[in-house]
């Protein structure tokens, strides 16, 4: 879990006994320091492959978009899932047994 901005100033003010205190220790600035400026940037890269890693935009469609465009319920949407990013994740047997998992899990439920 990232920390946010609003998350990481109050941590730095808590450590702190009072604002003015933090203010004075730290020569009085009111701008972020250079290198809270890269802690920035390191956040917005990490929340970008959090939130759109390469292995599920592949192909120039998210995989959760079209599950969602099929309407596919969970077992085959999983499916779908691992096989469409098993060849760009680096474990591509793990990811078609999980696959295979899911559709064996779907088909029993037609076996009943």
């Amino acid at each position: 879990m990232t920390e946010s901005w609003k998350e990481f100033m109050k941590r730095m003010q808590d450590n702190h006994k009072s604002y003015n205190d933090w203010v004075a220790q730290t020569g009085g600035l009111t701008e972020p320091r250079a290198e809270i400026k890269i802690y920035e940037q390191i956040e917005k890269m990490v929340n970008e492959k959090v939130d759109h890693p390469d292995h599920y935009t592949t192909g120039g469609i998210e995989t959760w978009d079209y599950i969602e465009a099929k309407g596919l319920n969970y077992n085959l949407g999983n499916v779908v899932k691992y096989v469409s990013r098993s060849e760009h994740k680096g474990n591509t047997y793990t990811d078609l047994k999980k696959a295979m998992a899911y559709l064996q899990r779907e088909i029993s439920l037609y076996e009943k």
